[in-house]
C-alpha cells in the first residue's frame, strides 16, 4: 500500500534543520529561512508528524520536459510575494504517501536553470493536506 514509510522524509527535514549555515545564505534580510526549518523541524519531531514530498513539474509535451522550460498554465509557480510568504498556483505530481500523510514539502527535485525565467519555479515550502483549495488526485493502481 506504501510507496514509502512514513518515516523517510522526516530524515530531510532534519538534515535541512542541521544545515543552518547553508540555509542562511538564501535568508537576505527576508524570511529567516534557519530559525523556520528549525521550527518545523521540532513541529515535524515532536508531533510525530508524517510527510510526502512532491517532485515533479508536469509539463503539456515531452519536448518541454526535456527542455527545461516550465508551463506557467500547468506547472505550480508563484503567482505573488508577500511579507508573510509565497501565493503559488498550479500543479505538482509524484506525492507518494500523500493521501496518508499530514504535510507535503514542495521544492525543486531537479537542478533549476540559472535564468530568469525560473524563478516563478524556484521556492520550497511545507504545506498541510487538509488546507483549503489543495487537491489531490490519485492515478489507478497499478496492482490488480
Amino acid at each position: 500500500m506504501f510507496g514509502c514509510t512514513p518515516d523517510y522524509k522526516n530524515a530531510s527535514v532534519m538534515a535541512f534543520a542541521h544545515a543552518p549555515g547553508f540555509l542562511a545564505q538564501g535568508s537576505k534580510g527576508q524570511a529567516d529561512f534557519v530559525q523556520n526549518i528549525t521550527q518545523f523541524y521540532d513541529e515535524v519531531r515532536l508531533n510525530d508528524r508524517v510527510l510526502t514530498h512532491t517532485l515533479v513539474n508536469p509539463s503539456v509535451s515531452h519536448a518541454q520536459a526535456t527542455s527545461g522550460k516550465f508551463d506557467e498554465e500547468v506547472a505550480l509557480h508563484v503567482v505573488k510575494e508577500t511579507d508573510v510568504g509565497i501565493i503559488v498556483k498550479g500543479a505538482r505530481l509524484l506525492a507518494t504517501l500523500g493521501p496518508l500523510s499530514d504535510e507535503i514539502e514542495v521544492f525543486p527535485s531537479t537542478l533549476l536553470r540559472a535564468d530568469d525565467s525560473n524563478i516563478p519555479f524556484a521556492f520550497a515550502f511545507a504545506i498541510p493536506i487538509a488546507t483549503p483549495g489543495l487537491k489531490m488526485i490519485c492515478r489507478d493502481s497499478y496492482d490488480h
